[in-house]
């Protein structure tokens, strides 16, 4: 399966990565010193939201 995850950076950059594990995509999606906001993505369909 394919992750895809859309973020915005504590610098208000967005980043989109793609993953092939859930497992790496959380990872990267729950980085708190360098995220703000992320979403992730499996198939076109949302399935996690994260915002701090």
């Amino acid at each position: 399966m394919k992750y895809l995850v859309i973020c915005i950076n504590r610098d208000k950059t967005k980043e989109e990565k793609n993953f092939k594990t859930c497992r790496e995509a959380l990872c990267f999606a729950t980085n708190y010193n360098k995220i703000k906001s992320s979403k992730i993505y499996k198939e076109g369909f949302l399935i996690q939201k994260f915002i701090y």
